[in-house]
């Protein structure tokens, strides 16, 4: 930053530096310099310092001028800017030249006396040349601040600010707030302020709860951005004494079915220590469990409050009070209670009451529950009665409004006779309990099937390459489905389609084969491994490949491509039999008529 040059001190050492500066040369400048060298000036308006050089030499002369020192920037002479850039010139003897210096100052300079050197150089001779500059105040804002305030803790208080642009362009300004917290002030920081123009800002000054109860003085300065011009202003900001709580603000959610505890912050923002009583109003059965305690200064406490089992679900409100016995205040919340059904569940597909099945077979009944509470439950099924009855799965997790599924299985056994049965089916689970009883008929089995359906096979087609397509017809002859899990045969070259299906009470299903052959067979043995829900069923059976030439399609039997030329030889048959027919009989018929 530039020194301002004031006072008459300063003015004289400036005045005795370029006599110095030519002593320590030693020489004698053979040139006149003369002219106006004291202006006025500011980086909106610059000024021109005009004067002469003239060579009293008895020979041409060439000069050199730049300018030094901290300002050697401020000046353009004769349109050249010396300060990096030399002007170098030549004169006759007397010839004098006019010399015009275009000063402006840097914007960010303070207004005050400065002195712009020139130094001239010709033939190693050395001479300055000074010019005075009295730079003018162009650059000014003008602020005004609010009167002091007073804020109790935790509320806010507000400090108009006036910020108007005295300059003679626009400029961005920036205020600065010293003294107070950061975290307590919000503002406008910064903003462009246009010539003349003034803007009115907002300091906001919010105290936290905790803060210290005292004075605060403050400044707050507008300052042109990047510069040193500013202005400034102060006040006080007043934090009274107030003895006060903070008492948390927050919703309680509670079971219903349940005794639940709640808790509650409680803080003494006061600046003295203080014995608190805690009380709640508004809802039956609820009460407060923490007793009468004292506490410090910014100390705090979790006040226990009781919610006893409520019938009623819904919305509902308490008041908490907390009671300054010291200083006789009472302080007062409404705090939200949301009373839920958290536990609960409904049997949406119960079991069926009564259950028939034959000794032997297997029953599966599904039984579905949903979880009509608001939390997460763990539901448990447990069948009670004869062993082969049983469930699956027995403990499912559920969330919220989800539904789990659970399987009870009936299989008595083959040789159960007739009789009656009672399994009791109960369903557990956090505040639920349910239970169901299911009467269970066994009816003795009438047959024992060996194999649970009859297989037949037939040969479709054989193709050139010895790849044999045949139908194995399987057949359920029962009166309940017949699960097939799997078909399959130990020989790789023999694939099935469809591996698994299932065969509805008293019908068939076809499951398509097809072999591959290495050389053709007349008959082929097809080990056939069928898996049921039912049981195993291992069976050898055979397809015949002796009529390989014939594929059946419905009432008629068409030939394999090979013997093609047979047909049109059977058709020629036929059509001379028919014309023998009907030759012989109109012969037949010529010879009654002659007769």
């Amino acid at each position: 930053m530039l020194e301002k040059r004031k006072g008459v001190n300063q003015m004289t050492i400036k005045a005795i530096l370029p006599i110095l500066f030519i002593l320590i040369l030693g020489t004698v400048s053979a040139f006149l310099t003369f002219g106006n060298t004291n202006v006025e000036a500011d980086c909106f308006n610059p000024a021109i310092a005009d004067f002469k050089i003239k060579n009293v030499e008895n020979s041409t002369q060439t000069y050199t001028i730049e300018a030094i020192e901290e300002t050697a920037g401020w000046i353009n002479l004769n349109g050249q800017w010396v300060k990096d850039n030399k002007m170098i010139f030549s004169m006759a003897p007397g010839e004098t030249k006019d010399l015009y210096g275009f000063i402006k100052p840097l914007c960010n300079t303070e207004p005050g006396n400065y002195i712009v050197s020139l130094k001239i150089s010709e033939n190693n001779k050395v001479s300055l040349k000074n010019i005075s500059v009295n730079v003018l105040d162009s650059r000014k804002l003008i602020l005004a601040l609010g009167t002091d305030k007073q804020a109790t803790q935790c509320e806010k208080a507000e400090f108009p600010i006036s910020v108007k642009n005295n300059s003679k362009g626009n400029e961005l300004v920036e205020i600065i707030v010293e003294g107070l917290p950061e975290n307590w002030t919000s503002y406008t920081k910064e903003f462009l302020l246009e010539k003349g123009q003034t803007v009115e800002n907002i300091l906001f000054v919010l105290a936290p709860c905790d803060a210290a109860v005292r004075d605060y003085d403050f400044a707050v300065t507008a300052r042109i951005k990047g510069t040193n011009f500013y202005d400034e202003n102060s006040a006080k900001f007043t934090i009274l004494d107030a003895q006060n709580v903070a008492i948390e603000d927050k919703a309680f959610t509670v079971c219903n079915e349940l005794q639940e505890n709640g808790t509650i912050i409680v803080k003494n923002l006061g600046l003295k220590k203080d014995l608190f009583h805690f009380k709640v109003e508004g809802l039956n059965k609820t009460s407060v469990k923490t007793a009468d305690l004292e506490l410090n200064p910014d100390e705090e406490i979790a006040v226990n409050i009781l919610f006893d089992k409520i019938s009623e679900v819904g919305k509902d409100k308490i008041k908490f009070i907390v009671q300054s016995i010291t200083f006789d205040k009472e302080y007062s919340k409404i705090l939200d209670v949301n009373k839920e059904n958290c536990y609960d569940a409904a049997v949406v597909v119960p079991p069926f009451k009564k259950v028939s099945i034959k000794a032997g077979k297997e029953r599966v009944d599904k039984i579905k529950i949903k979880n009509t509470g608001t939390k997460d439950n763990t539901l448990t099924l447990e069948a009670k009665g004869p062993n082969w009855a049983t469930s699956i799965p027995k403990n499912v997790e559920l969330g919220s409004k989800e539904i789990g599924e659970f399987f009870v299985y009936y299989n008595p056994a083959m040789d159960m006779l007739d009789s009656d049965y009672n399994v009791k089916i109960t369903v557990r689970g956090e505040d639920f309990y349910q239970t169901f009883n299911v009467n269970v008929i066994v009816s003795a089995a009438n047959t024992f099937v060996q194999e649970p359906v009859k297989i037949e096979s037939s040969l479709q087609e054989i193709s050139k390459d010895n790849k044999i397509s045949a139908t194995i017809l399987l057949t359920n002859d029962s009166n309940t489905n017949v699960f097939v899990k799997s078909i399959s045969a130990e020989d790789l070259n023999i694939l099935f389609e469809p591996t698994t299906i299932i065969i509805p009470k008293n019908s068939s299903k076809g499951v398509k084969v097809t072999i591959y052959l290495t050389e053709m067979q007349d008959i082929i043995k097809v080990p056939l491994k069928i898996e049921t829900d039912k049981g195993l069923i291992e069976k050898e059976i055979e397809i015949d490949t002796t009529n390989k030439n014939m594929l059946s399609v419905g009432l008629f039997t068409l030939f394999d491509s090979e013997n093609l030329f047979t047909f049109p030889l059977i058709a020629a048959i036929i059509v001379v039999l028919l014309v023998i027919f009907i030759f012989y009989r109109k012969a037949s018929k010529v010879e009654r008529e002659d007769s």
